[in-house]
């Protein structure tokens, strides 16, 4: 991964790792709102704020060279899980109580 990124620099990697995610994350998105959908508006801050957490966090665990347990990408990908669980719940949730005023 390392060698990727090094080769195809920051920006070009970043695009890369968040056309990858944003697929996943769209389909996670709407499993959670389902046939109601979401506002455009508010689903594509939605998914930004997350594709550039991703991969920013993505970015630093290549940078940091750990290989230490708490290190690994399993790991961190794991409490990246556990702390954010149910997070997209509650900001659909908020989006829907508030929604944009344009």
């Amino acid at each position: 991964w390392l060698s990727v990124y090094n080769a195809m620099g920051r920006d070009l990697f970043s695009k890369h790792i968040i056309s990858k995610f944003k697929v996943l994350m769209e389909a996670y998105l709407l499993s959670v709102v389902g046939e109601k959908g979401i506002n455009p508006i508010d689903k594509e801050i939605i998914l930004g704020f997350y594709e550039e957490a991703v991969t920013g966090i993505l970015i630093r665990w290549l940078l940091s060279n750990k290989n230490t347990e708490e290190g690994d990408l399993k790991f961190i990908c794991e409490r990246i899980r556990v702390l954010f669980d149910g997070q997209i719940d509650l900001v659909v949730s908020n989006a829907e109580k508030n929604p944009p005023q344009i």
